[in-house]
This record gives structure tokens, C-alpha cells and sequence, in this order.
């Protein structure tokens, strides 16, 4: 189980001047500078500055809590889930199907989009939280989803094979995307909420 070193901070967080790239700036209380990027990975801006072997977790001035994790992805958790952070203790997940729809354009697509739902289906299988939809977890896998990544054979004619694999780091990244997407819905019901109480 992992480990978080709890940092009840008060940081003050910097929105980047390009406002497409939606990245984001910490300055910790030690003055170290993290820049978090809209792909849910972090890193710190300061060449040469050693890389955290442990989870560490930080309250921010609006009270949400940042989790910046020990692979290089950041989220926001919610107080007192931190040991909810969503994992998946596997290597690599995939999956291969294969197609014949008379022609090898169209055995390709209806195996790559078998292969897909396969793998889709083991991160559901993985992800036991009833919070976490089905559609969100196909959203959160397609968006690290690579055609050119994908395995393609000819097994015969126009039957044609086709094997997709995520390793560790992109299935932390789906599960970073994850969290991402669930903080932000919190957020928005707490919004509509707050709304409604003023009327």
C-alpha cells in the first residue's frame, strides 16, 4: 500500500498565461515549483531536482486536496479518500480480436474496435467502484488510445487480427484521468448546489 506524506499547505496555485494548455503551477512551502500539465502528469520545474519516491498529498487555499504521485500523475482527491485513489496492480492489459468483413480495410476496423472494448472491459473488471461509470472509463481509455500502436496481422485473405496493449504507464494515466473527471463532476454537483441555495 502506498504511502502519503501529508502536507497541510497552504500553496498558491498559478494559472498559466496560455490558457488552451490549461497547465497549472504549485509553489510549495519549500519553495519548490511543481508544474502540473493538463495530461494529469506533473514534474518539477528546477533541473537537477530529485524526483519523490512516495505519494505526497497537499491541501490548496480553496480546501481541495492535490495528490502528487510518485509516477509523475496528479489528481485531486477528496478528504479523507487517499487511500481511494483509484489503482490497478497489473503490468499491462490487452486484448486481441479478430475480424473478417470481406475486406482487409474493414476487418482491420471491426477488430481494432473488438480489440477496444475487450480492453475497456478488463479497466471495468479492475476499477470495482460503482462511482466510476462505464462510459467514463471507455472516455478515460480512448483518450490514451493509438491507432498506430495497434497490432495488426493478416491471418488469411481478408481476416485480419488485431492486438492492443496498455502498459503500467498508460493505465495510470486512465486512472489519473479518472479521478481527474470524477473531482471535476464534485465539483460542478457542489456548484449547482450552492446555486440553488441562493435562490
Amino acid at each position: 500500500m502506498a504511502r502519503f506524506l501529508n502536507c497541510s499547505l497552504s500553496v498558491l496555485i498559478l494559472f498559466s498565461a496560455a490558457l488552451h494548455a490549461q497547465d497549472m503551477s504549485v509553489t510549495l512551502e519549500d519553495g519548490r515549483e511543481v508544474a502540473l500539465y493538463n495530461d494529469s502528469t506533473w514534474a518539477f520545474t528546477e533541473l537537477g531536482t530529485a524526483d519523490i519516491d512516495e505519494d505526497i498529498s497537499m491541501t490548496l487555499v480553496d480546501n481541495r486536496i492535490l495528490l502528487l504521485r510518485a509516477d509523475n500523475t496528479w489528481s485531486f482527491v477528496k478528504k479523507g479518500e487517499l487511500k481511494k485513489v483509484h489503482k490497478i496492480n497489473l503490468m499491462s492489459i490487452n486484448a486481441s480480436a479478430t475480424a473478417n468483413r470481406g475486406t482487409v480495410p474493414r476487418s482491420t476496423k471491426s477488430a481494432t474496435d473488438q480489440a477496444l472494448a475487450k480492453v475497456i472491459k478488463k479497466f471495468r473488471k479492475n476499477i470495482n467502484d460503482p462511482k466510476v461509470s462505464s462510459k467514463l472509463i471507455s472516455a478515460c481509455v480512448k483518450s490514451q488510445y493509438n491507432d498506430n500502436e495497434v497490432e495488426h496481422k493478416i491471418v488469411k485473405d481478408s481476416e485480419v487480427s488485431a492486438r492492443i496493449e496498455f502498459n503500467r504507464e498508460k493505465i495510470r494515466k486512465v486512472l489519473a484521468c479518472i479521478d481527474e473527471q470524477l473531482e471535476i463532476e464534485r465539483l460542478e454537483k457542489q456548484k449547482k448546489k450552492a446555486e440553488k441555495n441562493k435562490k
